[in-house]
């Protein structure tokens, strides 16, 4: 893919990305009962549901930085792999749920890094998670 077609595709990207972003928040205000919010309790349970989803995606994301740089051949920086990380995320709530897995790939490429080691730190992955699930 050439310089100009990519740029254009990833700014296309961002503008969708935004426009859906604000679609929510123009959904969210139209349709949300501020009246929930009165009670302090409402509140402080949202802000430590908040907090503990955000603990748990930095967690997630520190565990696949660490699988990451255990099966690397060569030193990996860990704020690329963040923000590959992060950035993939949003791909899990696209129909068919795959787009995280291809937007990883596709930015590691992008960092340098074999796309037969982000497969493989995939599968390690989903394999914890289907064993965590048997329990």
């Amino acid at each position: 893919m050439n310089t100009t077609l990519r740029s254009t595709v990833e700014r296309l990207g961002a503008v969708f990305s935004i426009a859906a972003f604000l679609v929510v928040l123009l959904l969210l205000f139209r349709n949300f009962d501020l009246g929930l919010l009165r009670s302090w309790t409402a509140i402080a349970t949202i802000g430590a549901a908040c907090i503990m989803y955000c603990a748990s995606a930095a967690v997630a994301a520190l565990a696949w930085i660490l699988i990451v740089r255990s099966c690397a051949l060569e030193p990996v920086r860990r704020l690329p792999l963040l923000r590959i990380f992060l950035v993939v995320q949003v791909g899990k709530y696209l129909p068919g749920n795959f787009a995280h897995f291809v937007g990883q790939v596709i930015l590691a490429k992008r960092q340098g890094l074999s796309s037969s080691l982000i497969i493989f730190t995939m599968f390690v992955e989903m394999a914890w998670f289907v064993a965590i699930a048997a329990l």
